[in-house]
C-alpha cells in the first residue's frame, strides 16, 4: 500500500543547545548528539543545564544527520541529547508503519534524495525533503519480518566487523613483539634504514596531473593505492608514454618498498611480482633495499609500532601529517641475517593472510545486505509468515 511518509511519521529536528554549555568532562550533563557523532555512539561533548525531555534520545531511536552525508542511525550510546542539524524520527502510525522498517526503507531514500540536491558544496536536507516521499510498503507483519531480517544481517556484519579489528589488533601486536625482540637480540646494532637501501627518494612531485593520460599510457601509483602491507591496483592513474620517460627516476620495481607521505603518513606496502610493468609512482617514497635486507621484513618494520615511535620521537610527539625521505631514512631497525628474517616474514604473512580473509567476507556480507535491501523493500522477494 502507498503511504505518505509526512502523515506517517514524526519527524523532530535538534534544538540549539548553547555551546558556552558544552563541557568535555564524562562524569558531567548528558552526552550531546551532533553530526559528527552518528557513527560513533559516543560524543565528544557533553551538555550541562537545564533541557526539554522531548530532545532526549534512547537506545534504538531513529536519528538522521541533515548536513553533508545523509544518513540514518538506530543510536546505541545510551540516554543523550539531540543537537540542531540531527533528525530523530519515528513511526506515528504504528498500526501501519513499524519502526524497524522505517529505519531500513530510510537508507535508500536517503541516499535519493543526496543524490537529487545539487548546486551546493555541503548538502542539506529539510524535513520537507522528507515529508514529499510516497513509499510503498508491506503490510505490517511482512515489515517486522523484512525488519528482522535485514536486522540479523546487521547483526553479522557487526560481529564480522568485530573479529577484522581483533584480526588486525593481534597482527600489530605480532609485529611489535618480533621486532622487539630482534632489536633485543641485536644488542642494540640497530642501522639506518637510509644506509640499508640502495635509494629512498620520493615520485613525481611537479605538476603530476600534467602527464596524465586517459587510456593507453603507463600505470602510476598513488597514496589512494597504498594500504598498510597491500596495494589496490585499482583505480591507478595513467601517464603518457612521454611523462613516464621524462620522470623515468620514480618508475617502480618488484620489491620496492612504498610509502605514503601525506594524509596517512608512513603506510607502506610492497610492490608484488606480478604487477603492471611499467609503472610509476606519484608522491610516494618508494625505497629499494640492499640485498642484506628483505623488502618485506622492511615494509612490516616501517608498519610496525617501534616504527611510528620513531617517527613520532623525530616530530617532537606531535600529530603526524607527513612523513619526509630524511625522516624515513634515519629509521633505526634491525638487519638480522636472511634466514631470521624470512622467519618473521613468514610470521607476519600468515597473520595478515588471517586479516584479508576476515576482510573478504565482511565485505561479502555487506554487499549481501544490499542486494537483500533492494530486494525486500522493493517486493521483489517476499518474507514467509
Amino acid at each position: 500500500m502507498p503511504i505518505d511518509v509526512g502523515s506517517m511519521t514524526a519527524m523532530l529536528p535538534g534544538f540549539a543547545f548553547k555551546s558556552e554549555n558544552f563541557v568535555a568532562d564524562t562524569n558531567d550533563g548528558l552526552p550531546l548528539i551532533r553530526i559528527r557523532d552518528l557513527g560513533k555512539m559516543t560524543t565528544a561533548a557533553r551538555y550541562v543545564g537545564e533541557y526539554d525531555d522531548a530532545f532526549a534520545v534512547q537506545d534504538s531511536d531513529i536519528l538522521v544527520g541533515m548536513d553533508g552525508e545523509f544518513s540514518a542511525v538506530r543510536w546505541q550510546g545510551g540516554k543523550a541529547l539531540l543537537n540542531q542539524r540531527v533528525l530523530k524520527l519515528s513511526s506515528a502510525r504504528g498500526d501501519v508503519l513499524d519502526d524497524g522498517f522505517l529505519f531500513y526503507r530510510l537508507q535508500p531514500a536517503l541516499r535519493q534524495l543526496e543524490q537529487s540536491i545539487t548546486g551546493t558544496t555541503v548538502k542539506h536536507l529539510s524535513t520537507k525533503d522528507l515529508k514529499r516521499l510516497v513509499w510503498h510498503i508491506p503490510p505490517l507483519d511482512e515489515q517486522r519480518r523484512i525488519a528482522e531480517v535485514l536486522r540479523s544481517v546487521d547483526e553479522a556484519i557487526a560481529t564480522q566487523s568485530a573479529m577484522c579489528r581483533h584480526l588486525r589488533q593481534t597482527a600489530d601486536d605480532l609485529a611489535d613483539e618480533l621486532y622487539a625482540r630482534e632489536i633485543a637480540d641485536s644488542r642494540g646494532d640497530l642501522i639506518a634504514y637510509g644506509d640499508a637501501c640502495k635509494t629512498v627518494q620520493v615520485g613525481i612531485v611537479i605538476k603530476p596531473a600534467s602527464y596524465y593520460v586517459d587510456d593507453g599510457g603507463v600505470p602510476a601509483l598513488r597514496s589512494t593505492n597504498v594500504r598498510r602491507n597491500e596495494i589496490d591496483f585499482s583505480a591507478l592513474v595513467q601517464l603518457s608514454n612521454e611523462g613516464h620517460q621524462i620522470n623515468k627516476k620514480s618508475a617502480l620495481r618488484a620489491g620496492d618498498v612504498v610509502t605514503i607521505r601525506t594524509g596517512e603518513p608512513g603506510k607502506t606496502a610492497v610492490i608484488p611480482h606480478d604487477a603492471p610493468s611499467p609503472l610509476n609512482c606519484i608522491d610516494i617514497i618508494f625505497s629499494r633495499p640492499k640485498a642484506a635486507l628483505r623488502s618485506h621484513f622492511a615494509a612490516y618494520f616501517i608498519n610496525s609500532g617501534t616504527a611510528r615511535s620513531q617517527i613520532s620521537a623525530m616530530q617532537g610527539g606531535l600529530a603526524q601529517q607527513h612523513f619526509n625521505v630524511g625522516e624515513m631514512k634515519k629509521l633505526r631497525l634491525p638487519v638480522p641475517d636472511l634466514s631470521r628474517q624470512d622467519r618473521v616474514v613468514e610470521v607476519l604473512d600468515a597473520a595478515w593472510r588471517a586479516v584479508r580473509i576476515g576482510e573478504v567476507q565482511l565485505e561479502t556480507l555487506r554487499s549481501t545486505k544490499e542486494v537483500m535491501t533492494a530486494d525486500l523493500l522493493s517486493g521483489r522477494i517476499r518474507v514467509p509468515a
